[in-house]
């Protein structure tokens, strides 16, 4: 599932995605990207958030969580990802830099 994001003027301002299936470990994982000029508006707790709720309900079971990947030095997508209940569950290096792995809903996800 793939969606764009439009802010207030019907410009799209940045996507959220969710793979059924991550390369991790199988649970669904969300990934999002904004502009930078369209930061620091809420557009992605909005978006993000709603996008998590509906993952969290379409795949749910006893277990059912979703995942998420950051840099750990992308301090912003940490927050939000935090602000949005999930938990750091692992961090691993990848792509020259340490990545942070986050998870919310069902076992193993620190909820």
């Amino acid at each position: 599932m793939l969606t764009e994001v439009a802010g207030s003027a019907g410009v799209v301002v940045g996507v959220v995605s969710v793979e059924p299936r991550s390369r991790f470990d199988g649970r669904p994982e969300v990934s999002y990207s904004f502009l930078p000029e369209h930061w620091g508006r809420g557009y992605a707790r909005e978006a993000v958030g709603a996008v998590v709720k509906w993952a969290l309900e379409a795949v749910a079971s006893d277990s059912a969580s979703l995942i998420a990947v950051t840099q750990e030095a992308n301090v912003r997508s940490c927050r939000l990802l935090e602000a949005l209940g999930m938990h750091r569950i692992d961090t691993f290096e990848e792509f020259g830099a340490v990545q942070v792995m986050y998870a919310v809903g069902g076992e193993g996800s620190g909820a």
